[in-house]
């Protein structure tokens, strides 16, 4: 007859009334999250993951639709932030894009900036008489 196992690495029996009740305790959590986290099966870390590279992702668009310098200035300096703030935090989940992202908005920025030079050279200021 084999030995008996150990108290600790006896498996549990499978309990529907246990599981129902982690469940609901899971769902309690999320209090205070948005209405689509409620309602979804993804843990909530997962969630926060998503959340981090679709805004990052969404504001680095953003940046790289605008066509004037006015535009291009608030939008650059709010998807930066965003994205430095998340490669801090975050470097596993966003480090390689974050650094694409960059990059890209940079080019973007300094073409703008020399365009927008030129034109102002093109049409100078008005004097006064």
């Amino acid at each position: 007859m084999p030995p008996p196992i150990p108290a600790g690495f006896k498996t549990h029996k499978y309990c529907p009334a246990l599981r129902r009740h982690m469940l609901r305790r899971t769902r309690d959590k999320r209090i205070g999250y948005p209405e689509p986290w409620k309602g979804s099966k993804r843990p909530l870390r997962q969630l926060w993951n998503l959340y981090y590279t679709k805004t990052s992702y969404r504001l680095y668009k953003e940046c790289m639709n605008c066509t004037t310098w006015e535009e291009l200035i608030p939008s650059y300096r709010i998807a930066k932030e965003f994205i430095d703030k998340v490669a801090k935090e975050r470097p596993t989940k966003i480090g390689k894009s974050a650094d694409t992202f960059r990059d890209a908005m940079k080019n973007k920025v300094e073409t703008m900036r020399w365009r927008e030079i030129q034109q102002r050279a093109r049409h100078p200021p008005l004097k006064e008489p």
